[in-house]
């Protein structure tokens, strides 16, 4: 059971980097916007740190479970 809790622990994290990658380039597509485009690398990035926002909130719940629990 150890083992399978590990390996989703460990996907989680990837989850994690992949997201936070994302937040990267979104905020390098907002800072290399042109006018034209402005609005939407507004809107990605907001929803992509929201998106990071809320699986960090996700994680750390599951830590807080996992300690009451030992």
């Amino acid at each position: 059971m150890n083992l399978i809790a590990g390996f989703i622990g460990k996907n989680k994290d990837f989850e994690l980097i992949e997201i936070q990658e994302k937040v990267r380039q979104a905020e390098q597509n907002f800072n290399y916007a042109n006018q034209e485009h402005i609005d939407a690398a507004i809107y990605e990035l907001k929803a992509t740190e929201e998106k990071f926002n809320a699986m960090l909130r996700e994680k750390r719940g599951e830590e807080d479970v996992s300690k009451r629990s030992n």
